[in-house]
């Protein structure tokens, strides 16, 4: 009997992961070059530099993406109680400005991020390990990415108390993505992004977020990128900066390290300009808070760039989800106010604990800081993100 073509396109698989579990996953074939005539919002969106909705420039917010990868702890959670805790950023409509955070498991203190969660600040995906060296992200199969990436999804769920339908986004350590197998991983467990990929060719004008569900223009700067086809799943790319000696830098405490506070709001300013003034792709601000640590006067001209912008009236500053919300359903400067995404009058995530419960463990050094009682027997781990 001969089986409809949809079923050698949809074919399922069955892998096996560590601990004997069976995961299914559709296998949905190579990416077909993107006609925007097939591929439409909001569910779809081909790659490019497209304004999303055919709007004109002047009618776009400007997003500004804010985000920081790795621990929260107390280390770096003093910069941004610093950056957001005297209410100053605020979006048009008086709602706070808000920003993603990539969260590796390892030395997070998750009382502080169910705190950021608390102020509807995005809680995404960074892995559980973060583990050296880079070349195990490229080579590792669908049960090990799964143990760790869909791990992390649970634990920030379980010592976070996160709601798993909100952590919706991943960042690949070191940027080393894993090709196919990684994207499908993203795919199976319902994440809504990746945002892992890199791009010089497409600065100038920047480009949008798009769909995974055909092929992508996007150069691959660090192989292997996918080349199979992720319905629903977006790609929002690391628009690279261009610093101050012209070297093109994806993190902000990558580029050439600046001079004083104005060389740093000088950093920010310059590449923001590329986007306002042209497509209005969203900005990207991404990088990690050692930047603030390394760099005395880098916060303050983060702040001062950010109260600037803000100020201006059709500039937003929202999580990565938030900003997908927009491309989806593109919504003129004109009813921006009514966007309901973008409101904040829905009640917000319960507060943390005002006393996290410290969690220490006989058989390994890790401690567990987290508002969850009772303590896990083990420190929760790869393979075993609740810790039994």
């Amino acid at each position: 009997m001969q089986l409809p073509l949809t079923l050698f396109v949809l074919c399922s698989s069955l892998v096996v992961n560590t601990e004997g579990a069976i995961l299914r996953h559709q296998y949905l074939g190579p990416a077909q070059p993107c006609s925007p005539a097939i591929c439409k919002l909001p569910s779809c969106w081909c790659s490019g530099t497209d304004i999303p909705g055919n709007l004109p420039k002047d009618k776009v917010p400007q997003i500004i993406m804010l985000s920081f990868d790795a621990a929260i702890n107390n280390q770096v959670d003093g910069y941004y109680n610093e950056l957001f805790s005297d209410g100053m950023l605020k979006n048009p409509n008086n709602c706070s400005a808000t920003a993603t955070f990539f969260v590796s498991h390892e030395y997070t203190q998750y009382e502080m991020a169910q705190a950021l969660y608390h102020k509807r600040h995005d809680i995404a995906d960074h892995s559980i390990s973060h583990r050296s060296p880079s070349t195990w992200w490229k080579n590792a199969n669908y049960s090990e990415l799964t143990d760790e990436i869909a791990g992390q999804k649970e634990i920030l769920r379980k010592w976070g108390q996160v709601n798993e339908n909100d952590v919706v986004g991943f960042r690949a350590p070191f940027l080393q993505i894993g090709g196919n197998t990684m994207y499908q991983v993203l795919y199976d467990n319902k994440f809504l992004y990746d945002s892992s990929m890199p791009t010089w060719d497409f600065i100038d004008p920047p480009m949008w977020p798009y769909t995974l569900e055909y092929r992508s223009k996007q150069e691959c700067v660090i192989p292997p990128c996918p080349t199979n086809s992720f319905p629903g799943l977006w790609e929002v790319p690391m628009i690279d900066y261009i610093d101050s000696k012209g070297y093109p830098c994806n993190m902000i405490d990558e580029c050439t390290a600046p001079a004083d506070e104005q060389d740093a709001y000088n950093l920010l300013n310059t590449n923001f300009e590329r986007h306002y003034k042209s497509n209005r792709a969203p900005f990207p601000m991404f990088m990690h808070a050692s930047w603030f640590k390394d760099y005395s006067f880098t916060l303050k001209a983060v702040k001062k760039f950010l109260l600037e912008k803000l100020s201006y009236g059709d500039v937003w500053m929202v999580g990565v989800r938030h900003a997908i919300e927009w491309i989806k359903t593109p919504t003129s400067l004109d009813d921006i106010e009514n966007f309901s995404p973008w409101k904040c009058d829905t009640p917000s995530p319960p507060p943390a604990c005002k006393v996290p419960n410290v969690c220490g463990f006989p058989d390994d050094p890790h401690y567990l800081w987290t508002c969850t009682k009772p303590c896990p027997p083990h420190y929760p781990w790869v393979g075993n993100p609740d810790g039994n």
